[in-house]
């Protein structure tokens, strides 16, 4: 498991806390987003099965580019949670203008693009894989 594993587990911890302590915020449109609880749980979603097909393939251990990435993602993780964790008593409205959107999406992005990656590495080296088997083929 990798420190970005531990950090969303907090996040997503965290998160759930506050959307049950402050239910009646669940729309954002009052505060000038048109976003709701249901937008974030769709996104922490997303950010949260990358993470976890990383873990799962042993991604964070095997891929350098991955490794490297852990301690910057559990960093931002961290940052989300820290705010997650203000927003229980400051409320959805401040969360929203301290940063919190821009932090999330600042990290999806981060963990989307490490998905592809390691994505494209395993397209890549299954054509060559068969690009291999076919050749044994031919020569037998």
């Amino acid at each position: 498991m990798s420190k970005s594993s531990d950090a969303l587990l907090n996040v997503l911890e965290n998160w759930k806390n506050l959307k049950s302590a402050r239910a009646a915020e669940r729309d954002f449109n009052p505060y000038g987003y048109p976003l709701s609880f249901d937008s974030i749980d769709s996104i922490l979603d997303r950010i949260s099965s990358i993470i976890q097909t990383l873990d799962k393939k042993g991604y964070w251990a095997t891929s350098p580019e991955v490794a490297i990435a852990d301690a910057p993602i559990a960093a931002s993780l961290a940052n989300i949670n820290n705010l997650i964790l203000s927003g229980h008593q400051n409320g959805v409205n401040w969360l929203l203008s301290a940063g919190f959107l821009d932090l999330l999406n600042s990290t999806r992005h981060l963990v989307t693009s490490l998905g592809l990656h390691q994505s494209k590495l395993v397209r890549e080296l299954s054509k060559t894989l068969a690009d291999k088997s076919e050749a044994d083929l031919e020569a037998i």
